[in-house]
């Protein structure tokens, strides 16, 4: 059979994989994914998207229905622990004739719009890719159980823990951040909907995203604190401005995550051949910045529209998506890595000092910083127009 007859297959059904392969499907090739799990994997608590990864979105799905998933945000606010105010960013302001919007929404949420898009008849579940091998005119790809599946090209997709990206780069242990991120979900109403707050302390930090019903939180906190559970996590918070207490405190069981933050630093090595990597599996960085799932879902465009204006050449649209994505994401994962090192000072005169010099920053510096993230020239163009 010739590798223009079999399917391009997608390993990881995440936002990024899931997303490629509808703006594949859309413009006629085969695209498939395989996935580890048995169903989507819907948890994980709310995410951030910043107006670059909202743009993206919206060419996946239309903007009609991507801003229907979730709230739309005009500013965020910058406080030090006593509630100050540092920096009021007009966020929705700055990003008005770019396409795109500051929105949150839960991740399950997400996925089930993906899924639906695509259409469950296009995704293998209980499929976790073990390896692939490159074989010139196509690649073999192995599942852990042993079948072998031929595609006429991989995209792995496979989150942090990769198993394509392993093959391609070899074992890369995870760089530990020494912080705990925990997300949560309280019915505790926000007093602006319109805003973001985020709260910086000593050896811990606070983002507040209020919805209609209620409020997301994410909070950091610095490993040397020890918080190991709920309760260490209140009295951690104690005394913070409102209502970063009372968010913590009316968060039901089962209804946050704790889990360590990590990363690897960027790689030059993002595929051979027929076999390339997207998201997470490409370019782990830590959520600071809440950038992955933003450059997931821009990954997912660019190499759609490579792939799509030249598709009997999979190798050469993935080398030139590749050349396009890496620098952005490099800067971009050694940014969010910056500020989870710099946000949660842990001594007192660290802390001092990182507010002092924030606070004089000018925000035309800040707000071209976020120009900057927000307008990336390699995935400004999509099948977008399309989508009615």
């Amino acid at each position: 059979m010739a590798a223009a007859s079999k399917p391009l297959l997608i390993a990881g059904a995440g936002p990024g994989g899931l997303a490629l392969a509808i703006l594949l499907r859309r413009a006629g090739v085969d695209a498939r994914v395989l996935e580890r799990a048995a169903g989507p994997r819907t948890g994980g608590g709310a995410l951030v998207l910043w107006p670059h990864g909202t743009r993206a979105l919206a060419a996946v799905l239309g903007e009609g229905a991507a801003r229907a998933l979730g709230p739309t945000f005009q500013r965020v606010h910058v406080r030090g622990w006593t509630g100050a105010l540092t920096h009021d960013l007009p966020i929705g302001k700055l990003s008005a004739g770019k396409g795109g919007w500051l929105m949150a929404l839960e991740r399950g949420r997400l996925i089930e719009a993906l899924v639906g898009a695509l259409g469950r008849e296009h995704i293998r579940w209980g499929a976790p890719v073990e390896s692939a091998t490159d074989e010139g005119d196509r690649v073999s790809i192995h599942l852990d159980d042993g079948e072998q599946i031929e595609a006429s090209a991989l995209v792995g997709a496979d989150g942090f823990h990769s198993k394509v990206a392993t093959q391609l780069r070899g074992p890369v242990p995870p760089r530990l951040a020494n912080m705990i991120a925990w997300i949560g979900s309280s019915l505790t109403p926000g007093r602006d909907e319109t805003r973001l707050t985020s709260t910086d302390g000593q050896g811990r930090r606070f983002l507040h995203i209020p919805h209609a019903g209620g409020s997301w939180w994410y909070a950091y906190t610095h490993a040397s604190l020890a918080v190991p559970d709920m309760a260490s996590l209140r009295a951690c918070f104690r005394g913070y401005p409102a209502p970063i207490a009372d968010l913590i405190a009316t968060t039901p069981d089962g209804g946050w995550l704790r889990f360590d933050l990590q990363d690897r630093p960027p790689s030059t090595v993002w595929g051979d051949g027929r076999i390339t990597l997207l998201g997470d599996a490409a370019h782990p960085c830590t959520p600071d910045l809440g950038q992955g799932v933003c450059m997931a879902l821009e990954d997912a465009v660019v190499l759609a529209r490579t792939l799509t204006s030249d598709v009997g050449a999979p190798q050469t649209a993935f080398r030139r998506y590749e050349g396009q994505r890496s620098e952005r994401t490099a800067g971009l994962q050694r940014a969010s890595w910056a500020v989870s090192q710099v946000s949660c000072a842990t001594s007192e005169f660290a802390a001092q000092a990182r507010d002092a010099v924030f606070s004089v920053v000018p925000r035309t510096a800040i707000l071209g910083g976020f120009a900057a993230m927000f307008a990336d020239p390699s995935a400004q163009t999509t099948g977008a127009k399309a989508m009615k």
